[in-house]
Parts: C-alpha cells; sequence; structure tokens
C-alpha cells in the first residue's frame, strides 16, 4: 500500500479482498470508463474521457467526510499498473498543480511495474513514450491555457463523436493553430450496399473541406 497524498493511496494486487472497515474506499483502476482501448498491439496513454472520468470518481470519494482513506486498487500487471500510474500524475498536476519532475519523484516508488507506451506499428518500437513525457505535454498544455484544471469545455459527447470511425473527423487540439482532420474510408462506411455507401462516403469527403475553412485552415500536412 503505497501513500500519494492526503487520503489517496494505490495498491497493486490480483487479489480482490478488501480490507479495513467501511472508512476505507476502493476504487477499481480497471473501470471499463477509465480502460485504454487498445488497437491491435497498441498501448498508449488514456484520453481526455479517461482522464476526466478518473478526475471525477477519485475527488468524489475524497471530499467525501465518510473515507479516511481512498484506496486505488489495480491489478498486478504492468499495462494496468502503467495507466494507473499515469492517471495519478494526472490528478496531481490538473488538480494539485504539481510540475512534472515533481509527480515523477512522488510516484517513483511506483515504477518497478511502469513500461514505456508503445504504437501499433509492428516489431521493435523505434521510439519511447514514457510517463514522464505525457505528464510534461499535460503540464504544457495547462500553463498554455490550452485545457483548465477541471477540463471545463471539454464534451464527453464530442470525444465520442469525434472517436467514430464512420464520421470524418476534425479535432482542434490547439484552439487556433492546430487541426487533425480524418478522412473516412469506403472500409469504414457501413456495409449495407456499395451504391448507398459509395453516397454516404462521397458525401463525407465533400464535407471536409468546407470543415477546414470553418476553422481558417492555411496549411495543411
Amino acid at each position: 500500500l503505497h501513500h500519494v497524498d492526503g487520503k489517496v493511496y494505490v495498491i497493486f494486487s490480483n487479489e480482490e479482498k478488501e480490507f479495513g472497515d467501511g472508512s476505507i474506499c476502493f476504487i477499481e483502476v480497471e473501470d471499463e470508463r477509465m480502460s485504454s482501448r487498445a488497437f491491435d498491439d497498441s498501448f498508449g496513454p488514456l484520453d481526455l474521457g479517461a482522464i476526466h472520468q478518473f478526475l471525477k470518481t477519485l475527488e468524489s470519494k475524497v471530499i467525501d467526510p465518510a473515507f479516511t482513506k481512498v484506496v486505488l486498487r489495480c491489478r498486478h500487471n504492468c499495462f494496468q499498473a502503467t495507466n494507473c500510474v499515469f492517471l495519478l500524475g494526472c490528478f496531481l498536476i490538473l488538480r494539485l498543480q504539481m510540475d512534472p519532475s515533481g509527480v515523477f519523484r512522488l510516484l517513483d516508488p511506483l515504477s518497478d511495474l511502469v513500461v514505456p507506451f508503445r504504437d501499433i506499428s509492428p516489431g521493435g518500437q523505434t521510439f519511447q513514450l514514457y510517463l514522464h513525457d505525457c505528464w510534461t505535454a499535460l503540464h504544457k498544455a495547462f500553463l498554455f491555457g490550452w485545457i483548465s484544471p477541471d477540463l471545463q469545455g471539454w464534451s464527453a459527447s464530442e470525444l465520442a463523436r469525434g472517436s467514430d470511425h464512420t464520421q470524418t473527423r476534425v479535432h482542434e487540439i490547439i484552439p487556433g493553430k492546430f487541426i487533425v482532420a480524418c478522412e473516412p474510408t469506403p472500409q469504414s462506411c457501413p456495409l449495407d450496399g456499395g451504391e448507398a455507401r459509395d453516397k454516404r462516403l462521397a458525401r463525407r469527403l465533400w464535407s471536409l473541406p468546407e470543415a477546414l475553412r470553418h476553422h481558417s485552415v492555411q496549411a495543411i500536412v
């Protein structure tokens, strides 16, 4: 059992047995709303949806006077442990406004099970993405005002819509500066007839330039 901050503790265990009395609250980090959705062999940091859900869940238990300890329980598995430590770091940065170096020092005792994130590319990785890299990016976004500590303005429904692979996706990564757009492909459209599918694809492809004009795009890479 490792003490993180205040009421917050974390434990890595494959046992589901709870300990203590009713004053100890357990949060299962493997909750599907706070877990990564791997694509093929990818293993990447959790998205804003999972971070938002984690912050809401953790804070609701921390402020509850009925609990003297809030224990995050995670399986003794390197992937789950890495995601758990990542979420804890996000909490410390966004809620307690710690810097990445301070977060790294505080959570270093949990590093034995932590592994680098990897992308979908098969075979050996040509780069390593570490927790400190992710926390540094999150902290920089916070300092620049791209995100607020309470993630105000973030929309769960917008994330769900943008994650729909059958739709044309336009994501404003840095407001007014950097946009990521993805065109749908014939394979991503519902397979309910070739002609109908092709018409829908054509409409979505036609809508992409209009969406980019709406954002005053000046260059496409």
